[in-house]
C-alpha cells in the first residue's frame, strides 16, 4: 500500500536488474523462506490433509482482507469449511478497488494500488489470470513536475537524475545505501545465497534496530545540513517525501530496498479487490470431491462485527467469539484466524483476554500503524496522454503532495486521477477538512502549481472518492510500520502462528488462535505481507485440528533467524 517512492533512490546495478521481466526475490530478507517454492507445491495439492472426522472441525476467519481471504481459501481447498466474519458489508479491507456506475473499467484504489513481483502475490495472480500492467506512473519513470519552495523542476523520464537540489540528494543517498551493503545483500537474496544475506542483514539489524531512520541519514550522510535533510524530507530524491516516515526505524526503510518491493511497480488492471473476490468466488476441487466455493457455501457472514474472543480452557481448548451485536449468538469454534489490523485486535480486547499470550500481546498494544489519505477523481478522457507537455506526476511540499495520472489501458476511456496521496502528518493536515472542500483547496493548490494541468479538471462539479483510513470503522490506520525498538515485537507478531507446534502437554502456549495481515507481517503495508501471513496461519490452523501439513511449510522450515 504504501509505495515510499524509493524506486529510482536504488543504486545503478538494481535499477539494472529491475528491467527484467523475471527478476524477483522469492525469499525476503527477514525470513530467507521461498514461499515460490511452497506455493509451486500448493498448485498441485492441498497445504494439508485431513482424516475424514477431522473436517468437521469448525474454523473461524476474523476479517474478509486479503489476509482472511487467502487463508480462508486455502483450508477450502484443504477440505475444511471455514467461517469469515467481516464487520462491514464490503470484501477485501484494504484491498478496496472503487468504481463508479458511469466509468466502468476506471478503478480508484483506495488502498494497495502499486504491486511489485512477489512471490505469494505473483502466484494468486497467475493462478486467477489476473492482468498486470508496467505503466505505474512513479517519479522519474513519467513526465514528472517537482514543486518545491515554490520552485518548478521538470523531471524528464529516466533521465540519469532528477533535477536540481535532488540530484546530489539522489548521488549522495545512493553512496550511503552503498556503504551498508545494499547491493551485496540484494544479489545473495536473488541467488539464493541465504546464509551470506543472513550474516549482512544481522549486522544491520545489530547497528540501526534501535535508530530513527532521521538518525541514520544524520550520521550516515554528516554532510548534509538543514537544507539537504529538509529537501530529502519534504521530496526525497524527487520521489515522495520521507518526513512523515523520519521516526520510524531505519530498518523498514531498508527492507523496502533489500526485498526489491519499491522497483517495477504495477498497475493491477481488473483492481485488486478481484483478489479476494477470487478467493471468495472460484470454485475447487475437494478432498471430498466436491466442487465448492466460499461463496457457494455462503462462507462471509457480513455485518458480524466481532467484540472478544475468549479461549474456554475446558477439555475441548475450543475459543468462544461474541459480537458488538448482542441479537447475535455467540459461537464456539475449534479454531480462530484473526487477520485484522492490529489496532482493531486491541479493541476487540485481544490484550486483555487469554486467546494470545505475552509478548504477543506487547506487539499488538504497541507496533506503530501510519495513518493515510488519499483523494481520487475520475476524469473525462486521459488528457495527459494527449497533450506531452503534461506531468503525468506531480510531488510537492505542498497539500498536493503526490499526485498520480493512472491510465486502465483499453477497458475504459475515463482518466483515473490520485489527486493527493498523503500519509502520517501530511494525511492529519487534511483530516478535519471534509472532501468536497478538501477537493477544492487541492485543486486551488494544483491550479498555483501546474495550472496548465489544472484546466483539465473540474474544481466545482466533480465526484470525490476520498478516504482517510485512520477514520475508517474497524481498520484505525492504514499500514503498519515500527519505531525503533519494535523490531522485536514485530518478530513476535509474525512468528505467533508458530504456536501451533507446541505439545499438548504445553496447550496453554497455543490456544488454537492464529494471527493474521500485513500488520503482523515484515511487509506492512504491502499485499505480499497479508498473503504470506495469511498462508502461514492456515497452515497452524491445519497442524493444530491434526492435519498433516505438506512438507517444508512454513509452519517448520521458516524459523526467526536473527537476534534484535
Amino acid at each position: 500500500m504504501p509505495g515510499y517512492g524509493l524506486l529510482s533512490n536504488l543504486s545503478p546495478s538494481l535499477l539494472a536488474l529491475s528491467e527484467h521481466e523475471t527478476a524477483r526475490f522469492p525469499a525476503v530478507i527477514d525470513t530467507l523462506y521461498n514461499y515460490e517454492t511452497f506455493l509451486n507445491k500448493v498448485k498441485s495439492q492441498p497445504i494439508a490433509s485431513f482424516e475424514p472426522s477431522q473436517r468437521n472441525a469448525r474454523v473461524a476467519v476474523i476479517g474478509a482482507g486479503q489476509a482472511g481471504m487467502v487463508a480462508a481459501y486455502e483450508l477450502l481447498r484443504a477440505g475444511l469449511k471455514p467461517v469469515v466474519f467481516e464487520a462491514s458489508s464490503r470484501l477485501g479491507g484494504r484491498a478496496w478497488s472503487k468504481t463508479q456506475d458511469d466509468a466502468e473499467g476506471a478503478i480508484a484504489e483506495m488502498g494497495a494500488m502499486r504491486f511489485p513481483h512477489t512471490a505469494a502475490f505473483t502466484h494468486y495472480v497467475n493462478e486467477f489470470d489476473l492482468t498486470l500492467s508496467n505503466k505505474f506512473p512513479d517519479p522519474g519513470k513519467v513526465p514528472t513536475l517537482l514543486y518545491y519552495q515554490n520552485e518548478r523542476f521538470r523531471w524528464e523520464p529516466n533521465a540519469s537524475q532528477p533535477p536540481g537540489i535532488f540530484a546530489q540528494i539522489q548521488k549522495d543517498w545512493e553512496n550511503f545505501l552503498s556503504s551498508l551493503g545494499v547491493d551485496e545483500i540484494t544479489a545473495c537474496l536473488r541467488n539464493g545465497q541465504y546464509q551470506q544475506a543472513q550474516s549482512h542483514w544481522q549486522g544491520l539489524i545489530t547497528r540501526y534496530k534501535d535508530v530513527s531512520f532521521l538518525t541514520a541519514i544524520v550520521e550516515g550522510i554528516p554532510k548534509w545540513g538543514t537544507k539537504q535533510l529538509g529537501a530529502f524530507g519534504a521530496l526525497g530524491i524527487g520521489s515522495g517525501g520521507f518526513g512523515p516516515l523520519y521516526q520510524v526505524c531505519f530498518l523498514e526503510m531498508l527492507r523496502l530496498i533489500v526485498d526489491g518491493l519499491e522497483y517495477k511497480q504495477q498497475l493491477l488492471l481488473e483492481g485488486i479487490s478481484s483478489l479476494p473476490k477470487n478467493f471468495y468466488e472460484k470454485e475447487v476441487l475437494t478432498p471430498d470431491g466436491e466442487h465448492l466455493s466460499l461463496r457457494k457455501l455462503d462462507s462471509i457472514r457480513w455485518k458480524h462485527e466481532v467484540a472478544a474472543l475468549e479461549y474456554l480452557g475446558d477439555s475441548s481448548h475450543r475459543i468462544k467469539l461474541s459480537f458488538a451485536d448482542r441479537t447475535i449468538e455467540e459461537e464456539v469454534f475449534d479454531s480462530v484466524i484473526v487477520a485484522t489490523t492490529t489496532r482493531s485486535m486491541e479493541v476487540m480486547g485481544m490484550t486483555l483476554g487469554n486467546t494470545i499470550k505475552e509478548p504477543v500481546k506487547n506487539g499488538v498494544r504497541k507496533v506503530h500503524m501510519m495513518n493515510s489519505s488519499k483523494m481520487f477523481v475520475f476524469t473525462e478522457d486521459k488528457f495527459w496522454l494527449k497533450d506531452k507537455s503534461l506531468p503525468q506526476n506531480i510531488q510537492t511540499d505542498e497539500l498536493v503532495r503526490g499526485l498520480y495520472c493512472l491510465d486502465y489501458g483499453k477497458q475504459t476511456d475515463k482518466g483515473v486521477l490520485l489527486v493527493s496521496y498523503t500519509w502520517g502528518d501530511d494525511s492529519t493536515k487534511l483530516i478535519a477538512i471534509e472532501p468536497e472542500q478538501r477537493y477544492q483547496l487541492l485543486y486551488d493548490n494544483i491550479k498555483d502549481i501546474c495550472p496548465e494541468f489544472a484546466q483539465h479538471i473540474d474544481r466545482d462539479n466533480a465526484r470525490v472518492m476520498n478516504v482517510d483510513w485512520q477514520r475508517e470503522p474497524h481498520y484505525y490506520g492504514a499500514f503498519k510500520v515500527d519505531y525503533p525498538g519494535q523490531e522485536t515485537y514485530v518478530r513476535d507478531l509474525y512468528y505467533q502462528f508458530q504456536t501451533s507446534l507446541r505439545k499438548a502437554d504445553c496447550i496453554s502456549f497455543d490456544t488454537g488462535v492464529y494471527l493474521a495481515g500485513d500488520s503482523v507481517s515484515w511487509q506492512g503495508g504491502w499485499t505480499e505481507g497479508a498473503l504470506q501471513t495469511g498462508i502461514n496461519a492456515a497452515c497452524a490452523v491445519a497442524h493444530h485440528l491434526g492435519g498433516k501439513v505438506i512438507e517444508e511449510s512454513p509452519l517448520t522450515q521458516n524459523p526467526a533467524s536473527y537476534e534484535y
